[in-house]
């Protein structure tokens, strides 16, 4: 299956494509009232530093007192370019942890709409999205869980806009507020036409976690979430939107044997 070309279609009709486009057009209209803002504050400024230096004030304190505000102009505007550029596409084997698949490894169910949750999420990493002029990655855009029979999948479901963080809003975490539907279609799509390795290498970012691998399993009903302590002391914990998929996962992952 060629997967740019199922990505692109999906997306031209699911709602993930209209949450992503809505947060980068805000991202977009809030930059620019920043610029304008932005460039109306570096006149008056300069306006203020020419009063200053016919008043006598020194020539060198006035460029300084002018150009300070310009530079934020400068500033807004590469943000604001750089918001306009952002690619909503899916993006494809970006980041794939620990593929070691089995030829016989079996997917028994999925659960789609998960969203990692914990403060610093990603081991070894302070900040769960980092961004820089307006627009970042997030560090941990894992939208899915697939179940087989020998290991706990976390992939990333390439729908638009996944990953990417645009003045401070995630978009994946939208997506798992708005857009769970379209990612479990998408998944369905690709567990039926792909393997467990083409389907693992499709998104952002994906990795596994060894059942031989679990020492602990925790779970939360009221916040539909479940931690997986692992034999490194990581921990991996996940928010599942819906009820269903939750009480899925859950049934699952507690009857898996634990490692001493």
């Amino acid at each position: 299956m060629d997967e740019e070309h199922s990505g692109t279609g999906s997306d031209q009709e699911d709602p993930s494509s209209g949450v992503a486009a809505t947060i980068k057009t805000g991202g977009r209209i809030v930059s620019l009232f920043d610029l304008a803002k932005a460039i109306i504050m570096a006149i008056v400024v300069t306006v203020f530093a020419l009063f200053l230096s016919h008043r006598g004030v020194p020539l060198l304190i006035c460029i300084v007192v002018a150009a300070v505000p310009w530079l934020l102009v400068v500033v807004q505007h590469i943000a604001y370019r750089k918001i306009s550029a952002v690619d909503l596409g899916p993006t494809t084997n970006a980041h794939t942890l620990d593929l070691q698949i089995s030829p016989d490894e079996k997917i028994i169910d999925r659960v789609s709409g998960i969203m990692r949750i914990g403060w610093g999420a990603s081991p070894g990493q302070v900040l769960r999205a980092g961004q820089t002029f307006g627009v970042g990655r997030d560090l941990n855009p894992e939208n899915a869980m697939l179940l087989t029979d020998r290991s706990i999948w976390l992939i990333t479901v390439p729908i638009a806009g996944a990953g990417t963080v645009i003045r401070g809003t995630d978009i994946s975490t939208m997506e798992w507020l708005f857009s769970r539907n379209q990612i479990d279609s998408k998944l369905m799509e690709m567990m039926a036409t792909m393997s467990l390795q083409e389907i693992v290498q499709a998104g952002a970012r994906s990795f596994k976690i060894s059942f031989n691998c679990i020492r602990d399993v925790k779970t939360s009903d009221h916040s539909q979430m479940i931690a997986i302590s692992v034999a490194d002391k990581k921990k991996y914990q996940y928010s599942i939107r819906n009820l269903a998929d939750y009480e899925k996962a859950k049934e699952i992952i507690t009857k898996i044997p634990r490692r001493p």
